[in-house]
Order: C-alpha cells, then sequence, then structure tokens
C-alpha cells in the first residue's frame, strides 16, 4: 500500500471520534439504524483529513514521514554565521512569538497560530543545527502544512 495513503487512512481513524460527534450532535443516534453515525463519521473525518492533503501535496519535496503530520525536523550545516542568522531572524519576529527562550546552543519559541500554538526548537549538535517545529497540543492531527511552511520559510532565509 502506498504510504501516503497509508498515512490518509491512519489520520481518518484519529479523525473519527470527531466525524462521529459532528453527525452524533445534531442528529442523535437512530436506533433503527445503527450504522450511520458510523458510516457518516468515517466519511467527516475522511473529509476533513482530505481537505488538509492539498495544503501538503503543494511541496514537491516533502517526505513521506512530513505528510499529513504537525511536526517536523530538519538539520542544517553547523557555522557561526548560520546560527547569528537563526538568531537574528527569530529576534526580527517574522512570526508572532509567544514565549522565547534561549541559551548557549539551544532556542525555544512557542508561535502564536490561527488554532493551535507550535513550538519551535533550535538547538546545536555537533557540527549540526537541529530544527524542531511542533505542535503545542494535539500534534498527531494535521495543520495544514503550517507549520512545514514556517520551518521551510525560516531555512529558505537563512540559506
Amino acid at each position: 500500500m502506498h504510504p501516503k495513503l497509508m498515512k490518509f487512512l491512519i489520520k481518518t481513524i484519529y479523525m473519527f471520534p470527531i466525524g462521529f460527534l459532528a453527525w452524533i450532535i445534531p442528529n442523535g443516534a437512530d436506533s433503527e439504524h445503527p450504522y450511520i453515525p458510523f458510516v457518516a463519521g468515517i466519511g467527516i473525518a475522511a473529509l476533513i483529513v482530505f481537505l488538509h492533503v492539498f495544503d501538503y501535496e503543494k511541496f514537491d519535496d516533502i517526505k513521506t514521514e512530513d505528510f499529513l503530520e504537525s511536526k517536523h525536523s530538519f538539520h542544517i550545516d553547523y557555522s557561526e554565521k548560520n546560527w547569528n542568522k537563526i538568531k537574528d531572524v527569530l529576534k526580527s519576529q517574522f512570526i508572532q512569538v509567544v514565549n522565547f527562550k534561549e541559551s548557549d546552543g539551544f532556542i525555544f519559541m512557542q508561535i502564536d497560530k490561527r488554532f493551535f500554538n507550535s513550538i519551535i526548537i533550535i538547538e546545536k549538535i555537533d557540527q549540526k543545527i537541529n530544527l524542531r517545529i511542533k505542535r503545542k497540543n494535539f500534534n498527531f492531527f494535521p495543520d495544514n502544512a503550517e507549520n512545514y511552511r514556517t520551518i521551510k520559510t525560516l531555512i529558505k532565509i537563512i540559506k
């Protein structure tokens, strides 16, 4: 089975409770046709995940493990120039920052997003700079590729 299709099915299963509740709350449960809420829940969940697929497909270079995910990790080569450029870009506030902590070789940022805040963690490890981004809460739900777009923009500015 294609890995992207497998991800789609797994995310649909994650979203099933939301789809199920979206059907049950306004319509109630029907004792004569108990399968209808389950089918509707799967359909609503699949629709929600399907709408996220288009945002991820816009990126040609997206890896399979990043597809339909809200947490991403990238590595760039360490140099003092790259590290200082990262700090300058993050301090220029190209994104809405809620919380910012910095120490030697480590930067933690909480950024304000539309629905759920995200966390960027940047750390120096040996001769690499590790850039990670994830949602603060519910990081197993897709996020319309917002986090991927944010981290790719940061990398593009640095390079």
